[in-house]
């Protein structure tokens, strides 16, 4: 687990400087941790390794469940993710998405609000970014990014599935 350490710095920085964690409960921005350092781990790793795919290898494994995970996480968000070929301010509007739209844990009311203030504003400021630097008319802007809206299930599960790994191996997570 030595990748997760290594993000957790990362994780904590981030975290405590998104807008809004400050007005949280210890509970909330706990929880809130775990969605950063779950995506600063498993999704960075998975979309560098297809930006890069011959220079990132998302993390060579000798203990099977865990090679077993890494497989699963490379086909099922690795492939939809190739598919929607993502530029990197879609992938940050993505990764945003993911942070604040899991539901594995149970939050606040403040941390629901808060996320859904979050989600409508990147959302937001998408739709802007795709007015100025696209060519797509309003129907197309609002497919993609329902295509790319749709891929919070795939995390979803994927960060279910890593939980159970975590506890199955003894991983505190």
């Amino acid at each position: 687990m030595i990748v997760s350490a290594h993000h957790e710095g990362s994780s904590t920085e981030s975290c405590l400087n998104c807008p809004g964690v400050d007005m949280l409960d210890k509970e909330d921005v706990e929880v809130l941790m775990k969605y950063f350092k779950f995506s600063n781990t498993w999704i960075d790793s998975i979309f560098a390794s297809l930006i890069s795919p011959n220079q990132v290898e998302l993390i060579q494994c000798d203990h099977e469940d865990i090679a077993k995970f890494i497989n699963h996480s490379k086909s099922t968000l690795g492939f939809s993710l190739s598919h929607l070929n993502l530029n990197i301010i879609e992938y940050s509007v993505f990764k945003s998405f993911c942070i604040w739209k899991l539901v594995y844990h149970e939050t606040s009311i403040a941390m629901k609000i808060m996320a859904q203030e979050h989600f409508e504003g990147v959302t937001s400021a998408l739709r802007k970014y795709y007015r100025k630097e696209s060519k797509m008319n309003d129907l197309e802007v609002a497919t993609r990014i329902g295509d790319i809206t749709l891929q919070i299930i795939t995390v979803s599960n994927l960060y279910n599935d890593m939980i159970r790994l975590y506890h199955q191996i003894g991983v505190e997570f």
